[in-house]
């Protein structure tokens, strides 16, 4: 799947050559899973809610570096197909670069979830 099938979601201006691949997960009940970035000062946003993933390692696509970081951070195994591409946004971190946001449905009971990465995590109505 090419970036190309990304939607632009604000300025497209001022972003490296860093990607990153994040899932915005929603479950039957039409509630959203976030994820409570740890408090530290070296990360972009540490002690804020954000989406579950992470960034793109070389040689691996958007689509294979998306469903590695929702495993790790959660123990959560996506089919590849079950993500679909909504959009793609600068980032205003240090380490500026692109992100690019899929969607997925998650049918898992929430004390079936792993946290393996961060400060915690929740499920929040939109």
């Amino acid at each position: 799947m090419s970036a190309e099938v990304f939607r632009l979601f604000g300025p497209s201006t001022g972003y490296g050559q860093r990607r990153g691949a994040l899932v915005l997960m929603r479950d039957p009940r039409g509630r959203l899973l976030l994820h409570l970035r740890d408090n530290n000062p070296d990360l972009s946003h540490g002690g804020l809610w954000s989406l579950f993933g992470g960034g793109v390692e070389l040689g691996e696509t958007l689509v294979e570096a998306a469903v590695r970081e929702v495993q790790e951070e959660i123990g959560v195994a996506f089919n590849p197909e079950a993500l679909t591409p909504f959009a793609w946004v600068v980032s205003d971190g240090p380490r500026r670069g692109r992100l690019y946001i899929f969607t997925a449905e998650i049918d898992v009971p929430p004390a079936t979830l792993r946290l393996g990465e961060g400060a915690g995590f929740g499920f929040f109505t939109p």
